[in-house]
Formats: structure tokens, sequence, C-alpha cells
């Protein structure tokens, strides 16, 4: 048997394993279609396949589950015209439930500024080995306050070439929110 035969048998065997193995795991997939109008069938109801009953579509909740056996009373009581409402009692559970999700946003906000600093740092430094003309071009895609703290680190020099580089009324809002020297 040559090698070309060997290997056009190999690529061939795994499209067809694949396919015999997802028509024996799904055997929806090869149901016919239905007829258009009513037919008179042989078969039984025992031998027609089943078929899964549709998912069941659930209301989208207010509140998440588990939250009302913790209610004593509610979170917030909506005053209605005319009539008398008791004052808002909070739930000290659902407080806690809400510092505890500050708390977690605070933090992951936290990381990724300290992500996209890093980043701006690192394309700062690749932008100081750029001709001007391709750090403009760099810079274009990213908002007014991201390359204000992309070009605050470089040479006061660099930094002019590439604003002039940019569209003059960029550059000119650029100029003015960066400072005169860089830190350092």
């Amino acid at each position: 048997m040559s090698k070309t035969a060997l290997l056009v048998g190999m690529t061939c065997s795994f499209p067809l394993v694949l396919v015999i193995t997802v028509l024996v795991l799904r055997s929806d997939l090869v149901r016919p279609a239905p007829a258009a109008g009513p037919r008179a069938s042989s078969q039984t109801v025992e031998d027609r396949p089943r078929r899964r009953p549709p998912p069941v579509r659930r209301p989208l909740r207010a509140v998440p589950e588990g939250l009302e056996e913790r209610q004593a009373s509610p979170a917030l009581v909506v005053p209605q015209p005319g009539k008398n409402t008791t004052p808002v009692t909070p739930d000290p559970a659902v407080i806690r439930d809400l510092a505890a999700l500050r708390q977690d946003l605070t933090q992951q906000r936290a990381g990724l500024a300290r992500d996209r600093d890093a980043l701006l740092t690192a394309l700062s430094q690749a932008l100081a080995g750029m001709p001007a003309a391709s750090a403009a071009r760099e810079l274009g895609a990213l908002d007014d306050d991201s390359v204000v703290q992309t070009l605050r680190p470089l040479a006061p020099g660099l930094r002019r070439q590439i604003l002039d580089q940019l569209p003059a009324e960029r550059a000119q809002r650029l100029q003015r929110l960066l400072p005169s020297e860089p830190p350092g």
C-alpha cells in the first residue's frame, strides 16, 4: 500500500467517524421533515420517537432566588399617592450583600486600572523607539486620556514630533492636557 493511499484513508476516516458519532448521539438530527398537512401514520404512539419537551421559559426575576426567605419586611416601599406608606426598612442581609458586591467591584476596577496603566507604560516605551508618524498612527485609536498618559513620560521633543503628526485640533487638545515637562 502506498503512502498516498494511507494518507488519504487516514484523512477521510476522521470526518467519517465524527459524522457517525454525531448521528448516533444526536438521533434527533436525522428526523425527516414534517409533511405539508395531516397524514395517516401506521406507527402507533409507542413506535413514534419521543420528542423532548420544549424548554420552559421562566420570567426574569427581579429578586434573586432565596432572597425572599431572608426578607422579613420589604427592602423598599414605593409610595403611592393618597395612601399612607410605611417607612423603608432595609434588610441587613441585603445591605451586607450589596456591600460585598461593591467591595468586589472596587477591587476589580483597581486591578483593571493597574493593568491599563502597565499597558500604557509599555506602549510609551515602545513609542519612544518608533518614528513619529508610526507612533501617531498607534495613538490614533486611543482616547485622549490614554494618549496623555502614554505621552507624559516621553521627552518634550519626541512628544512634540508625535503631536505634529496628529490632526491639528486633537493635537491642540492633547497639548493643553499634557504638562510642559515630563515627570522625573
